[in-house]
């Protein structure tokens, strides 16, 4: 178990978690979004301990498991054998994978389903290879949630300078956007790619709530376009 902070409401329906990752600068975050229903689903999940355990089952049943993209899920088969009703979905490209380490339900590209739709909506980027990342639209919260596809870092967020060099190269480290390498290795395909960004640029957000940095409270559609348009 790697340390975490408290569990932060951050809009209707909306809680995040932010923790360690491995002794680095970039932390991680696991997001809790609630249907309509009352229902709830995981995003990136954590081993908790058992009274933050009964924090999260005290806001709503626990219905699905998302692990947003083929670097994150590690500690899903934690969570998912905690809430054994719950449906686990994953990237299609490492549904196999998974299935040898935990339970898998589905993929988000084949199996989303429709009744999550009204309320949350997923779309696997399009055009992007390896990091295989789907991003999610909580319509009651006016959220956009991302993993890797976009970070929000400052300089000042990495104590060493020689992670401060590696990470402006990286373009992490010097505010909102996408990283070097998501740019110039995930992705494969940069119309396949504008056409999801064009699909995550209609929705209604204005929250950007993202894995590895801080969160972006209001004004969050305005720095995305910004960021993917250049």
């Amino acid at each position: 178990m790697q340390p975490y902070l408290s569990l932060k409401s951050s809009g209707p329906g909306l809680w995040h978690r932010q923790g360690d990752w491995y002794d680095t600068a970039f932390r991680r975050r696991m997001t809790v979004m609630a249907l309509s229903t009352g229902e709830l689903l995981i995003h990136n999940p954590f081993i908790l301990e058992e009274k933050d355990l009964a924090e999260l089952k005290a806001l709503g049943k626990v219905v699905g498991i998302l692990v947003p993209n083929a670097f994150h899920g590690d500690e899903t088969a934690w969570l998912s054998e905690k809430f054994p009703e719950a449906k686990v979905f994953v990237p299609r490209a490492i549904e196999a994978k998974a299935r040898k380490k935990y339970r898998v339900n589905g993929s988000f590209e084949n199996d989303w389903p429709a009744d999550w739709r009204k309320d949350v909506e997923c779309l696997p980027l399009e055009g992007m290879r390896l990091l295989h990342e789907s991003v999610f639209f909580h319509k009651a919260s006016r959220t956009l949630v991302v993993t890797d596809f976009v970070f929000n870092m400052k300089p000042e967020d990495f104590s060493k300078n020689f992670e401060r060099t590696l990470m402006a190269w990286n373009r992490v480290g010097t505010g909102f956007g996408t990283s070097w390498l998501c740019d110039k290795v995930f992705t494969r395909d940069d119309a396949a790619r504008k056409r999801s960004v064009e699909k995550i640029l209609a929705w209604d957000f204005d929250r950007v709530v993202m894995n590895h940095g801080h969160v972006v409270e209001n004004g969050g559609k305005a720095m995305m376009t910004a960021s993917l348009s250049t």
